[in-house]
């Protein structure tokens, strides 16, 4: 074992009380529990957190047995790897119990072999990174640290425990991105190039579960929190200051966009893509952008799909919203139908702005993209943090310029709606009115007069001339 920290400040005291009362179960019935993981690893890191791994001796059937008659129920996740969801009666508190185990992979993701033991030190080695590998015993109130974890999160420093982690699983080579990500952990060059080594295991992992690691980006970035308090761990002898210490030295958004390129990863994010176009020159295309970081840190995903669509534009390649449905949606980063057509516009918004030369469609811009606008203009503000624009500023001044003369931006801003045609035009055939209010619309922005009685008149002489 190479080092021991037995003293985390205050640690202690962030332990929610029903894990010491679920380990006075396992006392109880002559077994161990430790916290392990992500609660310590976020804790030393100064990472707010609620998600809370436990593992211990209890072997399932040990497990069943001793939470039967108490106030503690549990779910069963995977009996064969040991792995439960615990929680107590009336709490809403969630732990996810896993067996101490060690694997053996032959092939695949899914181990073939599983044994459990009942050393940590063991069943360290068959998790991913050290950060994740720090084991806190409840009984004896201190942390097992047999990876040295505890020194990678105070250098903030991302290693896998051993050099056989991406062998038995290539999902590692993407978790390895998204953790070094959202934990801001920066990752050694000799890991960087093991991962690319082995970026071919991810040929066989299922493209969902590759698209669900992008996507947790998405969801870290809506939910992402950090402490404000300083965390100071007593290492030895030593105190540290965390929030001082290696504060600029991180991995950025920027530079998981990077990876991400410098991987060939974006083969298997987009795997449609992949076998319609020459991946070769596609990463010779792509530059690194100068862009704001504030539109990588909120949305990720979409600023993959944006500099993915942007290479392709370099290579003369033919965008269209179908092409980016195909990116955000079940050929892509399979995001619901929902936020799919919401991603699609901002994305088409945001390409369509690049190439507009008719002073003409500024109003028609605003109108095509009102139900996305301000997301629009934020991720359009940040992509030109470092330059002016004069097409993004006269797209503001056009939205401002209508709002103020009361031309209608959005259907909801017209002065007319489908009750009053109905009312005006009785025998008009129902299918007709969705084209009556695009005719108004249509008149309300060219004239510039927004007024019911006006649209009605008009649209009476619509009416006439067509012979509708």
């Amino acid at each position: 074992m190479k080092s021991t920290i037995n003293t985390i400040e205050n640690f202690r005291n962030q332990i929610p009380q029903e894990a010491w009362t679920l380990n006075d179960v396992f006392c109880a019935n002559g077994c161990k529990l430790y916290i392990v993981g992500g609660y310590i690893r976020d804790y030393i890191l100064g990472i707010k957190t609620t998600d809370i791994d436990i593992c211990g001796t209890a072997t399932p059937h040990q497990l069943e047995q001793m939470l039967s008659d108490t106030e503690f129920k549990f779910t069963v996740i995977n009996k064969k790897l040991g792995a439960y969801k615990v929680y107590k009666t009336g709490s809403k508190i969630e732990f996810e119990y896993t067996t101490l185990r060690k694997e053996k992979y032959e092939k695949g993701h899914s181990p073939s072999e599983v044994d459990f033991v009942t050393d940590v030190v063991v069943d360290a080695q068959r998790r991913d990174f050290t950060v994740n590998a720090i084991y806190y015993d409840l009984t004896n109130e201190n942390l097992i640290d047999p990876c040295n974890g505890c020194q990678d999160c105070i250098d903030r420093v991302l290693k896998p425990v051993n050099a056989q982690v991406f062998d038995s699983d290539g999902l590692r080579i993407l978790r390895l991105l998204r953790v070094a990500y959202t934990k801001k952990l920066r990752i050694p060059d000799e890991v960087f190039n093991n991962a690319h080594l082995r970026t071919y295991l991810l040929h066989d992992i299922a493209h969902e579960r590759i698209a669900q690691e992008i996507r947790k980006i998405s969801e870290f970035q809506k939910k992402r929190t950090i402490t404000e308090d300083r965390r100071v761990v007593k290492y030895g002898n030593e105190r540290i200051d965390l929030c001082k210490k290696n504060k600029d030295d991180i991995f950025s958004a920027l530079d998981l966009l990077d990876a991400i390129m410098a991987l060939g990863i974006v083969d298997y994010i987009f795997p449609k893509l992949a076998a319609t176009i020459d991946m070769d020159k596609f990463y010779s295309a792509y530059l690194t952008p100068i862009v704001s970081y504030q539109f990588f840190e909120f949305q990720f995903p979409l600023a993959l799909a944006y500099f993915t669509c942007k290479t392709l534009e370099e290579l003369n390649y033919e965008l269209s919203s179908a092409f980016f449905e195909e990116l955000l949606g079940a050929d892509g980063l399979m995001f619901h139908k929902t936020r799919v057509k919401e991603l699609t516009m901002i994305l088409d918004g945001l390409l369509t702005l690049r190439k507009m030369r008719d002073e003409s469609f500024y109003i028609n811009y605003v109108q095509l993209y009102f139900d996305v606008f301000p997301d629009l203009m934020n991720c359009a503000e940040e992509l030109n943090a470092y330059r002016y624009n004069p097409k993004l500023e006269r797209v503001d001044t056009t939205n401002r310029l209508m709002q103020a003369n009361n031309i209608p931006r959005c259907m909801e801003e017209l002065a007319i709606n489908g009750y009053d045609i109905i009312e005006r035009w009785p025998f008009l055939p129902t299918k007709l009115i969705s084209s009556m209010l695009e005719c108004a619309m249509i008149m309300a922005t060219k004239d510039r007069c927004n007024e019911k009685e006006y649209l009605l008149n008009e649209l009476e002489k619509f009416i006439v001339r067509e012979e509708v």
